[in-house]
């Protein structure tokens, strides 16, 4: 009988899945490198076929999503992680864009005031 008040041995580290993060993807050539954070807040690159130091096994990575392969065993035997993190639109646009859209409203626009 297993002792009630010893902690549970989590040889998956599956408590770990929800503190890990995943932030997008970069490619090089024909290499797809995956960034990550951790649940000690540092960041990683990572790529299909690694395994990271939790014993988990990368499977697939996209632009959407990571997937990893927790081993044979655990529960859940599997986890998907998506990209998170937001695009600003905002700042992707000209000033020039910004001007004729304001000049074709009709909206006037003056420098210094």
């Amino acid at each position: 009988m297993r002792d009630p008040f010893a902690p549970v041995v989590d040889s998956c580290r599956t408590a770990q899945l929800s503190l890990w993060r995943y932030q997008g993807v970069t490619q090089s050539s024909q290499r797809q490198i995956g960034i990550m954070q951790n649940s000690e807040k540092k960041w990683l690159r990572i790529e299909a076929g690694n395994r990271l130091n939790t014993g988990w096994l990368v499977s697939e990575i996209t632009h959407e999503h990571l997937i990893i392969d927790a081993g044979e065993g655990c529960e859940p035997r599997s986890w998907q992680w998506k990209r998170e993190g937001t695009h600003d639109g905002k700042k992707d646009k000209s000033a020039d864009v910004t001007d004729r859209a304001a000049m074709e409203s009709g909206e006037k626009r003056h420098v210094g005031g």
